[in-house]
């Protein structure tokens, strides 16, 4: 089984039908918020050279999110920074204490050491940040901190960032989607998912019209472009209406079928398929930590 860190949709369940006429999938879901800005497309830092790519992408995100945040965000009780160091890690961490592999003991039996972070996690963030953008030397931790600690912090960054763009939403909402994710696409919670997911409209000219389905034409179709780390909206907070005057509720969602969408949506309710979420290409498996 695998071990899942997000609960986004809670405990609820969704029935997914398919509309043989139109090709689509009929999704129960809540459309929590639109794109309005994006980043550019985070780099992995594996060598000198691609670090100081990393840091450039890092850079700019951090920019992006300082102007973003504010009295009328939705984090108003976060500092930018807080949000930066817990969105450039999706909120989880690679591995456990003085360990450098991103593995502990139950990696043999396939299990990942994989947790959310935690406060105390934030020293070893800083230090590699500044480790990262050359103010300090990464292997000169202060005391309390090992360096096997500090690169898994790197190791983790790296895995949740490289191949994703950050985002911010109209309403201020700020988190990771994948590289084909832009500006007026929509962030979804769809019932039985883990994770959000960012969706794009479809235009009328891209709908399939079938006979004796018009009533499903014309409201909420999309294409599924893939799951999405959003700050605050991992663990059911759309579903109880928190950050919001009401209660979002949950409407018929309609997306273009594909072997993508139906696979991906149905592996992140699978429990017994595992995968990292943040891994810059689909695979098998899907969002289901």
């Amino acid at each position: 089984m695998s071990k899942q860190v997000y609960t986004a949709s809670l405990d609820r369940k969704s029935t997914v039908f398919h509309h043989h006429c139109t090709d689509q999938l009929q999704i129960f879901g809540i459309i929590i918020d639109a794109v309005c800005r994006v980043g550019d497309i985070g780099k992995g830092g594996y060598n000198s050279l691609s670090r100081v790519q990393q840091m450039e992408t890092l850079n700019t995100w951090k920019d992006l999110i300082d102007s973003s945040t504010g009295f009328a965000s939705p984090y108003s009780a976060s500092s930018s920074d807080d949000i930066l160091w817990r969105t450039t890690l999706g909120n989880v961490f690679l591995g456990e204490g003085k360990r450098s592999s991103a593995y502990n003991v139950g990696h043999e039996r396939g299990e990942s050491s994989i947790r959310r972070i935690r406060d105390d996690d934030r020293p070893i963030w800083e230090h590699w940040w500044a480790g990262w953008n050359g103010r300090i030397e990464l292997e000169d931790t202060p005391p309390g901190i090992e360096v096997p600690e500090v690169r898994n912090i790197g190791s983790s960054v790296t895995r949740a960032s490289t191949g994703r763009r950050l985002f911010v939403t109209r309403r201020g909402y700020i988190g990771l989607c994948p590289s084909s994710g832009k500006v007026g696409d929509v962030v979804a919670v769809l019932l039985g998912g883990s994770t959000p997911f960012i969706l794009s409209a479809m235009s009328k000219g891209e709908r399939r019209l079938g006979e004796g389905d018009s009533e499903i034409q014309g409201q909420n179709a999309f294409v599924l472009i893939g799951d999405c780390y959003v700050h605050g909206s991992m663990d059911g907070e759309a579903l109880r209406g928190e950050g919001t005057d009401d209660a979002l509720g949950v409407d018929n969602i309609f997306l273009e079928w594909s072997f993508h969408s139906l696979f991906s949506f149905i592996c992140q309710r699978n429990e017994a398929v595992a995968l990292d979420w943040w891994s810059p290409t689909f695979k098998a498996g899907g969002w289901n930590l």
